[in-house]
């Protein structure tokens, strides 16, 4: 009898607290969020377009003891050859390094100590970098 009871209480308390998880999620910065853009991609000598390249910006942010940790990947893919997506960690547009964050509800930023910010839109589900460069949350 007390097995049962201390068995429905570890269950009660499970349910609970993934309610109450998922209810804070929608007011917390964590998870994955993306853009993706594309431009012509113009022979450096002859000034001909050769294709269109495509890059996915995305950054993942995760929830830590204290904080956040945010890391960024850069990924770009062009039309014109047939490498498919490549990894721009060498590339002069290159991501972020990942770094500490911490969280400021006030106005909803993630900052780091070197002053990096990006600002949460908790309603929208949206990142944003500087002024006007938007992240969309993926969705699983």
């Amino acid at each position: 009898m007390k097995t049962q009871i201390v068995l429905l209480a570890l269950i009660a308390n499970s349910i609970v607290s993934c309610i109450t998880k998922k209810d804070q999620s929608s007011n917390e910065p964590s998870g994955t969020y993306t853009r993706e853009y594309s431009f012509e991609v113009v022979h450096p000598e002859t000034g001909v377009k050769i294709g269109k390249r495509t890059i996915r910006d995305t950054f993942l942010i995760r929830s830590l003891d204290e904080g956040y940790e945010v890391s960024n990947s850069k990924w770009m893919k062009n039309d014109y050859d047939e490498n498919g997506w490549r990894d721009m960690e060498h590339a002069e547009d290159r991501p972020f390094v990942t770094y500490p964050a911490k969280y400021d509800s006030k106005n909803n930023s993630l900052t780091a100590s070197d002053g990096t910010s990006l600002r949460f839109e908790p309603n929208s589900e949206l990142v944003l970098l500087g002024r006007g460069i938007v992240y969309k949350k993926v969705v699983k």
